[in-house]
């Protein structure tokens, strides 16, 4: 097997041609990313609020939920950040 011409014009002669499959899948996967994106902007921007789930927990009230000690400090003892500074 003897390589006559290596080049692009050799490679352009390979290769397959347009396929449609591949073209339809990548549009019907791109208009749905698109739409997608669409109906969250949608949702985020309007005042549809979700329901509750409360059969396992979730999105409990403000008020049920302890604060934590370190909620506004995150651990840190600010009386030591302001005496280092």
């Amino acid at each position: 097997m003897a390589i006559t011409e290596a080049g692009p014009a050799s490679l352009r002669d390979e290769q397959p041609g347009f396929d449609w499959r591949l073209a339809l899948t990548w549009l019907v996967v791109s208009y749905g990313m698109f739409l997608t994106y669409e109906w969250v902007h949608f949702l985020i921007h309007s005042s549809y609020r979700p329901k509750r789930c409360h059969v396992l927990r979730t999105f409990p009230e403000k008020d049920e939920v302890p604060v934590s000690e370190t909620a506004f400090t995150l651990g840190v003892d600010v009386a030591t950040m302001e005496a280092a500074a």
